[in-house]
């Protein structure tokens, strides 16, 4: 006769006793979701930094050259207009600007190998965060409670949905009756994760409707008996 499986973490194999088990019965030690945590906020900073650094590239020759022909023109201009000699004081304008323009598109020139190095580190670094966080995202989806992510969920919830509720067509927007994100397959079965496949936005009245949502029903009701249903707050109520 077997003994009982032991639980570990399936990604790192530990026995951490920080275990979590999700609800495809699979568990998961809280230090594996932190580190890949990190990494996000690591990446995006990293990603952000280099987008700065991007912006700002390293000054090389042709950027002195240019300031150099600024100057010179400036006052090869100026010493002409002052002697009143009109004809050459365009003259040498027109000459600057061409000169500038040059030193402008070899300067540009000079920075793409360093531009395209930036751009390439980010792509590499944005694949690694979308891959990160599409792990974790699938991990949160299988949390038996509400996920730290559930903010992020419900506000794509109610842009998928547009802001109007599934059953009735309500408008969340001209609407006084709050509106909830309702678990198509409830949290109590085991395939009731928080996949956005499994979440639709309801407002009040259709929720309190659905059968096994006694809550809602009786929260609806108490706030309509206290005069409270002009409230337009999202209620953070998931279903059962």
């Amino acid at each position: 006769m077997q003994g009982p499986v032991e639980k570990r973490c399936f990604l790192c194999g530990s026995k951490d006793r920080r275990l979590l088990q999700l609800r495809d019965r699979r568990h998961i030690c809280q230090d594996c979701i932190e580190e890949r945590e990190e990494r996000i906020h690591d990446s995006s900073r990293k990603i952000s930094c280099l987008y700065l650094e991007k912006r700002n590239p390293p000054k090389n020759l042709w950027d002195f050259i240019r300031l150099g022909a600024i100057g010179i023109t400036v006052l090869a201009c100026g010493h002409a207009w002052f002697h009143g000699v009109t004809t050459i004081s365009i003259a040498t304008a027109f000459a600057g600007m061409w000169g500038m323009d040059v030193s402008e598109r070899q300067a540009h020139k000079g920075k793409l190998p360093f531009t395209r190095a930036l751009e390439s580190q980010i792509d590499d670094l944005y694949a690694v965060m979308v891959s990160l966080r599409a792990e974790v995202a699938s991990i949160y989806a299988q949390y038996w409670p509400l996920p730290p992510d559930w903010q992020e969920r419900r506000s794509q919830v109610m842009e998928r949905d547009n802001n109007t509720c599934k059953s009735c067509g309500r408008k969340r927007l001209r609407s006084k009756v709050p509106f909830h994100v309702h678990h198509i397959v409830p949290r109590s079965h085991e395939s009731g994760n928080h996949s956005l496949a499994n979440l639709q936005l309801l407002c009040e009245i259709c929720h309190s409707k659905l059968e096994g949502h006694e809550l809602v029903r009786a929260s609806r009701t108490e706030r309509l008996r206290t005069g409270q249903w002009m409230c337009r707050v999202v209620s953070n109520t998931a279903a059962r």
